[in-house]
């Protein structure tokens, strides 16, 4: 099974402030990782990151580690990274890493991206 198959990564950039919208749905593993890394690549460092994982079912250390490098990037350019529509399931992953205390999590990527406009 083809890697694109069980990840499906899209971004919606806006310009004013500089935002992106980054829908993950499917899988984040190892072997998936790569697909939200490149996409990320794509991005100006000063990106406000707004991650929706409304439609993400599974997600593993390597896909945190890339979020982790996500905000790295962001917060080093001075940008903030948000966490959105998290599944029971990732959103378990994300507390028991305690990942929770270092993304802001919001219930929908809209709501992230209006307190990102206010800012």
């Amino acid at each position: 099974m083809d890697r694109f198959e069980l990840v499906n990564v899209q971004v919606e950039q806006f310009a004013d402030p500089p935002a992106a919208i980054v829908r993950v749905k499917g899988e984040l593993d190892f072997a998936t990782t790569p697909c939200l890394v490149e996409a990320l690549a794509q991005l100006p460092a000063e990106t406000n990151l707004i991650f929706d994982f409304s439609e993400l079912h599974f997600c593993d250390s390597s896909g945190l580690g890339a979020l982790i490098a996500a905000y790295k990037t962001a917060t080093a350019a001075g940008a903030k990274t948000y966490l959105a529509g998290l599944t029971p399931t990732v959103l378990t992953a994300v507390k028991v890493t305690m990942l929770d205390e270092l993304f802001p999590m919001r219930d929908t990527a809209q709501a992230a991206l209006a307190e990102v406009s206010a800012a």
